[in-house]
């Protein structure tokens, strides 16, 4: 009776958890974010590779003493991009290269969503770049006309392995992003 009470935790954890989130309100969309995490809004403006500029608009939440954030980021740019699977790929292996060392990454893919718009979503584990953590990402990367979105959950592993924001939870926040 004791493993199937404990079975039973361990499977409603991440319902748990996300049944203590708070909806955000942003202009561009709304998404439930775990408690526990101050989400704070950047917005920044560069150059994109075609001389044109681009406006991204960052929102994350930290949790852990920063072993762990969620982030929703949208990026406007003055020309439309298109919307295939090898864009959205090439974006997200980007993101990847930023925080792991890719000659450790396993990365899984899969077709998804943010809100209502169709995306590539990728499962990733590896070590950081310096070689002394290792981390497990879950991230969505979606195109939108001139609008790319991200959104993504990444953590440190503890030293057994595991995660806070588990595949469940973190699918639970990336599920609830709705965009206006």
């Amino acid at each position: 009776m004791k493993r199937i009470a404990l079975g039973m935790i361990c499977l409603l954890m991440p319902m748990l958890l996300f049944a203590q989130a708070t909806q955000y309100e942003a202009p561009a969309f709304t998404a439930n974010f775990p408690s526990g995490g101050e989400v704070k809004y950047q917005r920044s403006t560069s150059t994109a590779k075609d001389g044109t500029s681009m406006v991204n608009n960052s929102y994350a939440a930290s949790y852990d003493n920063d072993g762990a954030a969620l982030f929703i980021t949208y990026i406007d740019y003055a020309t439309a991009r298109a919307a295939t699977v090898e864009n959205e790929d090439r974006i997200i292996d980007g993101g990847i290269s930023n925080v792991f060392d890719t000659t450790t990454v396993n990365a899984t893919r899969s077709n998804s969503h943010i809100g209502n718009v169709s995306a590539r979503a990728a499962a990733v584990t590896g070590k950081s770049k310096d070689g002394r953590f290792n981390w497990v990402a879950f991230i969505r990367c979606g195109i939108q006309g001139t609008r790319v979105w991200m959104a993504f959950v990444i953590e440190q592993q503890n030293a057994d392995g595991t995660v806070r924001f588990d595949e469940n939870t973190s699918n639970g926040f990336l599920n609830s992003i709705n965009i206006r």
